[in-house]
């Protein structure tokens, strides 16, 4: 039952992600998000990794993997952060590249 509730919030989040970034479709009778803005979110997440994961063995390699966990943390909270209090798409962008940032550092340093 709990698995509804949260996929109804994403859901709402969603919409109201639409209304706040996208546009007012007539034909769809909804809001929408152009492929050029969805395509910038994704392609910074991926820059966010590559650069991160560029950066974090030197990092790891001098500092430690202890420092470069808690960079990963840093990182990975502040990016959702940034996301979450976005006034524009272009502070939304960053935040997604920190987010990705996040992941790159993750990927180095978490061991599986």
């Amino acid at each position: 039952m709990a698995h509804a509730y949260f996929s109804l919030l994403h859901l709402l989040i969603l919409l109201r992600f639409l209304y706040d970034f996208g546009y007012y479709d007539a034909k769809l009778g909804g809001h929408n998000m152009r492929a050029g803005t969805q395509t910038l979110l994704m392609g910074l997440l991926l820059t966010g990794i590559f650069v991160a994961v560029a950066v974090g063995g030197p990092i790891g390699a001098r500092y430690g993997r202890r420092v470069g966990l808690a960079l990963c943390a840093l990182v990975s909270i502040i990016g959702p952060i940034i996301q979450a209090v976005a006034p524009n798409i272009a502070v939304v962008a960053l935040g997604r590249a920190f987010s990705g940032a996040g992941i790159g550092f993750a990927a180095n340093f978490c061991i599986m």
